[in-house]
């Protein structure tokens, strides 16, 4: 998993928004759910969710480009 032992590990994605769902409730439960295994609990405001079309990305490991074998 990214950054599970080491902090330091992170990928940047840069594109274009080619979608939003704007009744997003399932998708900060679902991520609400891995990390407390509670569907998020704050239901009066919306959420909403983007899809993005990734034009590029990088990533980077400890002052080193990573490439996620490592």
């Amino acid at each position: 998993m990214l950054g599970q032992e080491n902090w330091y590990l992170h990928v940047t994605l840069l594109g274009r928004v080619a979608a939003f769902d704007e009744d997003a409730l399932e998708d900060i439960d679902r991520i609400s759910r891995h990390y407390t295994g509670q569907p998020y609990p704050q239901r009066d405001r919306r959420r909403i969710s983007a899809w993005i079309e990734v034009q590029t990305w990088h990533s980077w490991a400890m002052n080193r480009p990573w490439t996620g074998s490592g």
